[in-house]
């Protein structure tokens, strides 16, 4: 019955998210890109480390659907999606949803024949009616690819099934090479394009609010001052020279989206990769991506991670888990 009207209430709202299908494939010359609006797109996690995309609806922030278990909480803001524009070429973007042991799981695909066998294949995919939100189908300036990996069950010897972790068989959404790689390294893989969306809102505005930034703890939009507060210094014309992981990797979003030339940093990027790769094998997870501040799902990967923190390494470990 919970999964009944689950579905009904994720039918209900989507439904109503149809306004922002593409109305045309026809692009037209650069002269009218200032025309092309767009909503934020929000990501949610649920306590069983499952992923949910949903677009925000005339500038007001995406709310979750009544009736959804497994507590999901929003992440923030991954990018911008277009709605339906005739200055950009666009695709909509198809989902659907399962219920089961491995906790309520969505997938999103541009590919109508793809989203067609998921939901037709045995394996109880339910379709969500109409287009979720619209994607770019090349990279223009200021997008960023929407990336979709996945992680499968893993396969013992014998050829059955093991008791999969929290958040096995599922779906990653990200916008973030640094995301991407690290998911490729905790064991997603298949990465895929799905589309291209902007990296801040169009038409850009002045006195944006923090809902509309990329990303939670993303930084501020002066890339100067920003990183000049992070402790990096200017060695050179659009060069920054970063002490810490957090101000390089903030310092390498710039860079990719052309806003600063280079980044250098003095920090152990191997020691940070070593540890990062063992947290997540664990069970542990960046909490708003920062780098020194984890989540951790078993009391096994809280107390790895609490030993970095007494270490130095670490300032902060969450307990995700009851």
């Amino acid at each position: 019955m919970r999964r009944s009207l689950t579905l009904v209430c994720l039918v209900t709202i989507f439904g109503a998210l149809i306004s922002i299908a593409p109305e045309s494939q026809r692009a037209v010359p650069t002269v009218l890109a200032q025309q092309i609006k767009t909503e934020a797109l929000y990501r949610f996690v649920s306590d069983r480390s499952q992923y949910l995309l949903l677009p925000g609806k005339n500038g007001q922030p995406a709310t979750l659907p009544p009736g959804l278990s497994g507590n999901f909480k929003n992440l923030g803001v991954i990018g911008h999606v277009p709605g339906g524009t005739h200055q950009l070429v666009t695709s909509g973007v198809y989902m659907a949803s399962k219920s089961d042991d491995y906790g309520e799981r969505y997938f999103y695909t541009t590919d109508i024949n793809e989203w067609e066998l998921k939901t037709s294949s045995g394996y109880q995919w339910t379709r969500i009616t109409g287009y979720i939100f619209n994607v770019s189908t090349k990279q223009v300036t200021g997008t960023l690819p929407l990336y979709r990996l996945f992680l499968e069950r893993t396969v013992v010897p014998s050829g059955q099934f093991y008791t999969p972790k929290n958040g096995e068989d599922g779906y990653f959404y990200t916008t973030s090479e640094k995301e991407k790689n690290d998911a490729l390294a905790a064991g997603y893989k298949y990465p895929r394009v799905m589309g291209y969306i902007y990296a801040e809102p169009q038409p850009p505005s002045k006195g944006n609010n923090e809902t509309t930034k990329l990303g939670p703890g993303t930084p501020p939009p002066d890339p100067d001052t920003d990183l000049l507060n992070r402790g990096c210094t200017r060695p050179g014309q659009g060069a920054y020279h970063c002490p810490t992981i957090g101000g390089f990797e903030a310092c390498e979003h710039y860079r990719d989206l052309g806003k600063v030339k280079s980044c250098t940093t003095s920090a152990n990027q191997k020691v940070q990769a070593a540890m990062e790769k063992e947290l997540y094998y664990v069970g542990c997870s960046r909490l708003l991506d920062r780098p020194d501040e984890f989540r951790c799902k078993t009391q096994k990967s809280l107390d790895l991670c609490e030993t970095y923190r007494k270490n130095g390494k670490l300032s902060k470990c969450l307990k995700a888990f009851d």
